[in-house]
């Protein structure tokens, strides 16, 4: 952390600190490799939704959270999405139609941009008692230049879900729905991953009583199967909606867990076979279900995010009002997992002086800010805590943490004097401004609270969204950082 007047600033001030620290070094298996997730959100009647990701972990809506594709139909649902590219180039997408009913969802585009038009293609329509064709699947087979559609449907002949397949090569005319995976249980949401040579199915074992519903994987020499040697289960009960991918090194399969805690999860693995939870590696945008996950390559991530808002107007539009939204209360290191605390909550351990020097920083249980005896101090008193205040006078050397770390998600929270001027920065480079810009209504700066400071030898920088930061008010921030790419999202109230 970085506090004092810097060149050129605008005078030295107190200031308080309290942080937590989410994180993970990218390595080998953490290249770049940007990938977009396609999802829906209940009650899934609103359309279908983006997100991009850098390295397949963590996922950044597009649109500002809003449908990329709306419906289209009355009457149409859209969910469990399914997204892949095809041999020439075009992307497919289908849907779950209807939550009853004998149809799915079908559209295309070159660009993911400009659509087909959604059509309902009536898929079980002519099998007798079908009740459902739900999570619709589709894999294109090069020996016989044709797409193999996978979903599942419940009909009279058997208790529960199992797998059905069909034949298209144009999504005009399509060969008659045959079963396709049956292991003796209900059976849902398959998706299928192609490497090593093989074919490796993940679905959902749907069995009731006892309660099974979690996740197991299959294989088999070709895409049509036969699939054999279905796993134990590798996720817990109430898991559902799987996608597959190789991320790197390792291939994560990516899952919707439906009961308390309702979230997406995912699983890790260099063998298929051996699995690991990485909920506290991954980030998922808000309320997402069911998707899909595609590859995509670099300028394709940058155009779609570019369509719809550049990253920092998206991020502006997701902070809410200080006083006029619901998205207040606790901090998130509270409700997510993956967040470690910066300070011990005693002292200052983990953290010495820019340079080796001596320095005034000091721990403290609790803060004062007296408006109008001392409105350019703060009051504290050393002790053991989780705060720390630079020095009783407001004006010390530099303080810097002796870990080191790669990308990262901050959370900060600060305590300004009237006319402090302090800042936080990320790998030594990237200063966000820590200002008493309270009452100023003119156009916001790099210098202004919650900017991103232009670099020493000038240049660069962004504005803060919003001025957000009175003085005498606890504020509060997230700052994320991925290699040397840096966003900010301060102003958050609490």
């Amino acid at each position: 952390m970085k506090q004092g007047p810097g060149a050129g600033r605008r005078g030295p001030g107190m200031v308080a600190l309290r942080a937590v620290l989410f994180f993970y070094v990218l390595g080998a298996a953490f290249a770049a490799e940007p990938m977009l997730f396609v999802y829906f959100k209940e009650p899934a009647n609103m359309g279908i939704f983006f997100a991009t990701s850098n390295e397949g972990y963590r996922w950044q809506p597009l649109n500002g959270g809003k449908p990329w594709l709306p419906i289209e139909h009355a009457g149409e649902l859209m969910r469990d999405p399914f997204l892949t590219r095809g041999p020439d180039k075009e992307f497919h997408l289908v849907w779950t139609w209807g939550w009853r009913g004998t149809s799915l969802g079908y559209a295309h585009s070159p660009d993911l941009v400009h659509w087909s038009e959604q059509k309902e293609v009536p898929i079980m329509a002519n099998i007798p008692g079908a009740e459902n064709t739900w999570a619709p699947e589709i894999y294109w087979d090069g020996a016989k230049s044709q797409w193999m559609l996978v979903w599942s449907s419940r009909v009279p002949a058997h208790v529960g879900n199992r797998i059905y397949q069909a034949w298209t090569a144009d999504f005009k005319n399509f060969s008659k729905p045959e079963l396709f995976w049956d292991p003796g249980y209900p059976v849902i949401d398959a998706t299928i991953l192609q490497t090593r040579g093989r074919y490796y199915m993940v679905f959902k074992d749907e069995t009731v009583e006892p309660v099974h519903r979690w996740l197991k994987i299959a294989e088999a020499d070709k895409l049509e199967g036969p699939y054999r040697n279905a796993s134990e289960a590798f996720t817990e009960s109430w898991s559902e909606g799987p996608s597959a991918a190789q991320v790197g090194n390792d291939y994560i399969v990516y899952y919707d867990h439906y009961r308390d805690p309702r979230r997406y999860e995912a699983v890790r693995s260099s063998d298929l076979k051996h699995w690991t939870p990485i909920n506290d590696q991954v980030q998922f945008p808000e309320n997402c279900k069911h998707g899909s996950f595609l590859k995509i390559s670099e300028e394709e991530r940058d155009r779609l995010s570019g369509l719809h808002g550049a990253l920092p107007a998206v991020m502006a539009q997701s902070l809410p009002d200080l006083y006029h939204d619901e998205k207040h209360g606790d901090p998130p290191y509270l409700s997510e997992a993956g967040w470690r605390p910066l300070l011990n909550g005693r002292d200052l351990s983990g953290w010495h002086a820019d340079g080796g020097v001596a320095h005034e920083w000091f721990s403290t249980a609790s803060v004062e800010w007296k408006r109008v005896f001392s409105p350019t101090h703060l009051t504290a008193k050393t002790s053991a805590g989780d705060r720390i205040v630079n020095g009783k006078d407001g004006k010390t050397a530099n303080l810097v943490m002796d870990q080191k770390f790669g990308s990262f998600e901050l959370y900060l929270e600060f305590l300004l004097a009237k006319g402090s001027n302090s800042g936080v920065f990320l790998h030594g480079l990237y200063e966000i401004q820590i200002f008493d810009s309270f009452g100023y209504d003119g156009p916001l700066t790099v210098g202004d609270c919650g900017g991103i400071y232009e670099q020493v030898e000038g240049g660069g920088g962004s504005p803060p969204a919003r001025n957000a930061m009175p003085p005498s008010r606890p504020a509060s921030g997230r700052v994320c950082g991925s290699g040397f790419r840096v966003r900010s999202s301060m102003g958050r109230g609490r």
